[in-house]
């Protein structure tokens, strides 16, 4: 976890260092019962430098190659909204379950991507292409197992599934730009989540109530199929294939209200 990560965790964090030394106050109420809860929230999403392969040939068949690409994420801001079933019965004392359905929105961007592709002529020409990916709207479903410490903080792991829209742009990168064109597609890409975090009632009753959510998205390997691209006028077709190893740092805050 890197150093801009960890200050916005700890940040989040200050609201439940408010609430927690109060939450023996708070009488038992509907935080232990169980209930259908709904909540908005702000998310921080990381993802860390990977690596693109990026294979290209022309139209003609005189450009055909392979090229390792390096692309640097940036921290982002969004929004989501999440709704699921929070139960604990009194049978079960201090523990919870949640199944939890989130849809998340940011736009983080994989960029400063160069791909050096070099023709099949003797000698060699070498083709420049850009590289960039846009990281969109998340969908995803979550299971929570977690155990209150008081009446109204707990704690919980979760594991997951998640579905992200990644827009992926190529263009060419030749010594006249006005000859230089490019094209973007979009993917859709399963990822496994897993995480953990904390929760905090708000109120006497529990029906309002405070998460830091923490989860670490694994997404698996993906092509874009054939990207259109010019060079100085030189038609090219890519594809870029992401690395399995292809993860983000996801921090949310929410409100949540349970009904």
């Amino acid at each position: 976890m890197t150093k801009k990560f960890i200050l916005p965790l700890l940040i989040a964090g200050l609201p439940f260092a408010v609430f927690a030394d109060k939450a023996h106050h708070h009488k038992a109420g509907s935080a232990d019962k169980s209930g259908f809860y709904a909540g908005l929230g702000l998310t921080y999403t990381k993802t860390p430098v990977t690596r693109f392969g990026v294979y290209a040939s022309d139209l003609l068949g005189g450009v055909a190659g392979y090229d390792t690409v390096r692309l640097a994420g940036k921290s982002k801001i969004g929004g989501a909204f999440m709704a699921g079933y929070h139960y604990r019965p009194e049978s079960w004392g201090n523990y919870f379950l949640e199944g939890e359905f989130l849809a998340r929105v940011t736009n983080n961007k994989l960029k400063n991507g160069k791909a050096d592709v070099k023709s099949n002529t003797n000698p060699p020409n070498s083709y420049i292409f850009s590289l960039s990916i846009k990281q969109k709207e998340t969908y995803g479903a979550l299971l929570r197992i977690g155990s209150y410490l008081t009446e109204c903080f707990g704690l919980y792991g979760s594991v997951g599934a998640v579905n992200t829209k990644f827009q992926t742009s190529v263009y060419g990168q030749g010594t006249i730009p006005a000859d230089n064109i490019g094209s973007t597609k979009t993917t859709r890409v399963w990822g496994t989540r897993f995480g953990g975090g904390l929760i905090q009632g708000l109120n006497d009753d529990g029906a309002l109530s405070l998460k830091l959510d923490y989860g670490y998205e694994m997404y698996q390997a993906y092509s874009t199929g054939p990207l259109l691209a010019y060079n100085d006028r030189v038609a090219t077709n890519l594809s870029a294939s992401m690395s399995p190893n292809l993860a983000s740092h996801v921090l949310t805050l929410s409100l949540n209200y349970k009904i």
